[in-house]
Formats: C-alpha cells, sequence, structure tokens
C-alpha cells in the first residue's frame, strides 16, 4: 500500500469508530431515557458502582489518548503537503521538493536520534 493512502485510510477509521460509538449512546438513551449522566450512569446501573466508575475513569483515559491520536493524525496529514526545510515551514507541492529539503530532513532526524547537537543543515 503507497505511504499516501494511509492517512486517508485511518481517517475513515476513526470516523467509523466515531459513528459506532454515537449509535451505541444512541440506543441506549432511547432504551433508558431516565439515566442521563453518560456513560457512568449505564455502566452503574448494569453492572453497579465498581464497573460505573471504572468505565468512566477508561472512557476518560481513551478520550484523552484519542485526542493526542487525532492530533499526531492531523499532523500526519499535514506533513503530506508542507515540508519542514532549514529556514521553517514551508508549503510546498510533493512534485517540487528539491532533494536538498529531504536530505536535511534526514539529517536533521538522524541528529537528533543520536543525541549530536549538530546544524545538520548549515553543510546542505
Amino acid at each position: 500500500m503507497p505511504l499516501t493512502l494511509g492517512a486517508p485510510i485511518a481517517w475513515a477509521i476513526a470516523g467509523a469508530g466515531m459513528l459506532m460509538l454515537a449509535f451505541v449512546f444512541q440506543t441506549l438513551s432511547r432504551r433508558r431515557p431516565d439515566l442521563d449522566a453518560g456513560i457512568y450512569a449505564y455502566a452503574k446501573a448494569g453492572f453497579g458502582d465498581y464497573l460505573g466508575f471504572t468505565s468512566a475513569f477508561g472512557y476518560w483515559i481513551a478520550c484523552c489518548l484519542a485526542d493526542v491520536a487525532c492530533l499526531l493524525l492531523i499532523k500526519s496529514t499535514l506533513g503530506m503537503f508542507c515540508t519542514p526545510d532549514c529556514k521553517g515551514w514551508k508549503a510546498t507541492p510533493m512534485a517540487q521538493r528539491p532533494v536538498e529539503d529531504s536530505r536535511c530532513m534526514l539529517a536533521s532526524t538522524s541528529s537528533l536520534a543520536s543525541g549530536r547537537s549538530s546544524n545538520a543543515c548549515a553543510a546542505m
């Protein structure tokens, strides 16, 4: 699979997951209209206090991680259209990227990974 198809596929999977979650809450609200405290109330009514709290806490942690995942997905999607050059972010179409930009990116990444603090782009 080409690298450019990964982001749209990930967006589709994330969108389908959000839609399924919305359908679950829609069904729960239709079956139990007396419960109005969200996931905690549904889990507490079905399984008790402890599992109600545990499910609400787990849902909260999952939402925090999902926020981070969405931000990373947005950054990687924008990275398909923008490239970091040595002078800052510059919007450049992929077909017009000079070879020096990609070499500069590789040199910067490898120097960061190895722990060296050198200006790898100055030599380019």
